[in-house]
This record gives structure tokens, sequence and C-alpha cells, in this order.
């Protein structure tokens, strides 16, 4: 893994390892990898500190690192006590195949909701405004402005009965960054203005540490306020394109034909319906 830390050590030092990490489950005990989140102390933060996922924590350094890469964020809340957020762990983030993807193509950071419920507020009244629902784990994609692109919950590590896996997901979302990256980020900053709008000066402004506006896409042409009024239609229906067919995806994968209806009775209570 290029990302990730490899460490191959030997019986004795282990213990020496440990302490120089900031700590491990034991003592004693080796890990294959160890990442930037080693170093903090939220215990939900310390779960993820030996994924091979390149982890970083909420803060500048993964912010700069977007922006001079040109990469897409994959921002994943949770807290240690959720059930999903350790499933989505296992059959994901603990997978070299899936890491390898994340790393290669995204700034990948990970955040605890109880440690920064700024960050799930603001995030969360994103996806609960496009998804329907939200829930934990929270996956929200952003541009290096911190600006929301495309965000869910849980997602399996790979297609099955009609749902979106994760590497598809992750696939998809980079081309789609790739290959049309002006009208995404105009998009993703509409989604941020309306987010700061209807959250009333909740904080969305200071969450974000004020990003930057990004300039207009290399390809707006010149033709006057009706030219350019077209272009931005145009730029939000294929975005809106994008969204549905996604959007689709998961709320047919969502649909109980037995039953009826769509999902499933909550295992427990979901306070983020109440925080928008």
């Amino acid at each position: 893994m290029a990302e990730a830390e490899r460490k191959e050590e030997a019986p004795g030092e282990a213990g020496r390892a440990e302490e120089e990490r900031g700590g491990g489950e034991c003592a004693g005990k080796t890990h294959q990898y160890t990442n930037r989140l080693a170093k903090e102390q939220s215990p939900y933060l310390l779960q993820h500190a030996h994924n091979p996922v390149d982890w970083y924590p909420w803060g500048e350094e993964a912010f700069a690192r977007a922006r001079e890469e040109g990469k897409l964020i994959f921002l994943s809340v949770g807290y240690s006590t959720c059930h999903w957020c350790h499933v989505m762990e296992v059959e994901s983030f603990e997978r070299d195949d899936v890491a390898d993807i994340m790393n290669e193509g995204f700034v990948n950071i990970k955040v605890d909701r109880e440690e920064r419920p700024d960050v799930d507020k603001v995030y969360m009244t994103y996806v609960q405004a496009t998804q329907g629902g939200g829930g934990w784990p929270m996956s929200v994609f952003l541009t290096p402005s911190l600006h929301p692109v495309f965000g869910g919950t849980y997602f399996p590590p790979e297609d099955k009965y009609g749902r979106i896996g994760f590497k598809s997901l992750l696939k998809r979302v980079r081309s789609v960054w790739e290959v049309r990256r002006s009208e995404v980020q105009s998009g993703a900053e509409d989604a941020m203005a309306q987010l700061q709008e209807a959250m009333q000066g909740g904080g969305a402004k200071a969450m974000v540490e004020r990003p930057s506006t990004s300039s207009k896409g290399e390809g707006e042409a010149e033709g006057g306020a009706e030219g350019k009024a077209e272009q931005e239609e145009e730029r939000v229906r294929r975005l809106a394109e994008e969204a549905v067919k996604l959007c689709t995806e998961q709320l047919a994968s969502r649909y109980d034909h037995k039953l009826g209806g769509l999902g499933r009775r909550p295992s427990s209570p979901a306070p983020q319906n109440s925080t928008c």
C-alpha cells in the first residue's frame, strides 16, 4: 500500500513501536498499517488508525492536499458505538482493494460526530435534503473547497440486489469529477449556498473555514446574461440527471418487495431527522 504506512516489527520491538504510534488496542500487538488517526484522541478515530486507508482527521492538512492535487475529498462521519459504521469498516475500509481506490483517487477524512457535531450537522443536512433521510456512517464527497457533491450513508462494498456498491461509487464519482470538473464545482457551490441559507447562519460558513469561491469554469462562454443563464441551466440539468441516476439506484435497492415501502424498520432511533 503506497499511502498507508506498513509496519514490519520484531516481537521484541512491538511495545516500543506501539508507544511511538500513540498506542494500540493492546500492548505488544503489531499492525500492518498505521495512518494519521493514531495521533488522535477520539476513540472512534483510533478505531480506524490501522486501516489501510490513508485517513486524515478534519483539518487544514487534508484540505491543502486536496487543493494541491485537485482531488475530491471523501468524508466519512460516524461514532464509536455505531453498528453500521463498524460494518462498513470491516467490509470496505479494512480491505486493501477498496483502500487502493480510495487512496489513489481521493483525500480521505474521518470525523467523529461526537467530536465535531458542527461538521456532522452541515453535511447531514445535505444528505437529508438530497436522499430523503440520513444516518451513520455518513459518506459524502466534497470538492477541495469543502462543497458537497454527493452523499449517502452505508454502502456495501460490491454491487448487489440492484444497489451500487462502494467500489463502483468511488470509481463513478472520480470519473465524473475528472471529466466534468467545472460543472461539478458549480453545482457544489450552489448546493453549499442553499445549505447555508437553509441553516440560517447556523455555523456553516464558519465550519468550512470560509473556503475561497472557485473561479468560473474554463468553458464558460461570453454571451451576456442570457448566454450565461442558458449555460447554468444546462449545467444544473446534467448534474441533476447524474444525481437522479444515483438516487434511483439507491431507492430501488431499498424497496421491500414483500412488505412494500422503502427500507426497513430502523434498528435504533434516528436523532438526525430532527436537526434540520
